[in-house]
């Protein structure tokens, strides 16, 4: 039989089973987010340590428990040589007998890699590579992790969170002083990471967000340039992240700008807006839209 289903009665659960399940979810090589996730400390000139933490590999959880730590012993480095090397965790199955060890592989001038077999398709051993360490000469200079960080899933569900306000419905004139869009809020995915008012859309969670916004201008006897900037209130202190621009002669224009903004708990975003006049007046058309996404 080539297939096999888990159920309550008539099999019995193997660590194959919770490995499949498990690689599955969280991939071949990933650390949680939870103890010191593995962080290293360079102890000497040839001594790597490994903190606290949980690795998921391919299936496999190798636990560094609390308040203790792995140390990495590596072969002192060479005068005038750059070297690289990695250390992590063998794994070995045999018979029924699964072991963990600790490696450490000596490398060359070119980057090192570990010896990585699919234990999935029936390879009874593979090396999970932890970090990359270079030797400049005697100095452990540079040390690179080899893996990926796993998210918990409250942050998963952070990720793509939008908001969005403005959409006035009513026109106004512009002048030289900027002024904030007034509007009211279009739409909100999650409210444990925003809050939106007619005046700005306040970020509960620090992070990178993509930050789109518009507005559009016309003029029917009028023409000059309209400029617009996203303003980051960070409680006292302001700051203008994004900024465009667009001219009107004598009919529509729209000035758009979109790129990715550090926040803060507790920043507030908004679209200030002004116009340069060279004759006639220039308006505001009441629709425009900031958008801001969690990334």
């Amino acid at each position: 039989m080539a297939f096999d289903m888990i159920t309550a009665e008539g099999h019995i659960v193997t660590a194959f089973d919770d490995a499949a399940i498990r690689k599955g979810i969280y991939g071949d090589l990933t650390v949680g987010e939870i103890g010191e996730k593995l962080e290293y400390q360079i102890v000497s000139s040839n001594v790597l340590r490994v903190k606290s933490g949980v690795l998921m590999g391919q299936g496999r959880q190798i636990i560094i428990k609390p308040n203790t730590y792995e140390d990495f012993t590596f072969d002192n480095g060479t005068q005038g040589t750059i070297r690289y090397d990695i250390c992590g965790f063998r794994y070995i199955k045999s018979g029924d007998t699964e072991t963990l060890e600790k490696f450490v592989k000596k490398g060359t001038g070119v980057e090192s890699v570990p010896t990585v077999n699919d234990l999935w398709t029936g390879a009874t051993s593979t090396e999970f590579g932890l970090y990359q360490v270079m030797f400049n000469g005697l100095v452990m200079e540079e040390v690179t992790p080899l893996f990926d960080t796993c998210n918990t899933l409250p942050k998963l569900s952070e990720k793509g969170a939008v908001a969005t306000i403005g959409n006035y419905g009513k026109t106004w004139n512009l002048d030289k002083d900027y002024k904030p869009i007034a509007g009211k809020e279009i739409r909100n995915t999650n409210q444990a990471m925003f809050d939106c008012t007619g005046e700005c859309i306040l970020v509960k969670k620090e992070g990178y967000y993509l930050v789109c916004a518009q507005t559009n201008c016309f003029s029917d006897d009028g023409t000059g340039t309209v400029w617009m900037k996203v303003n980051k209130m960070a409680g006292p202190a302001s700051s203008d992240p994004l900024s465009a621009q667009t001219y009107i002669y004598k009919g529509y224009a729209t000035a758009s700008v979109q790129g990715v903004v550090w926040c803060n708990v507790g920043d507030k975003l908004n679209i200030l807006v002004s116009a340069s006049t060279v004759s006639g007046t220039l308006k505001c058309a009441g629709q425009d839209k900031l958008t801001v996404i969690k990334l």
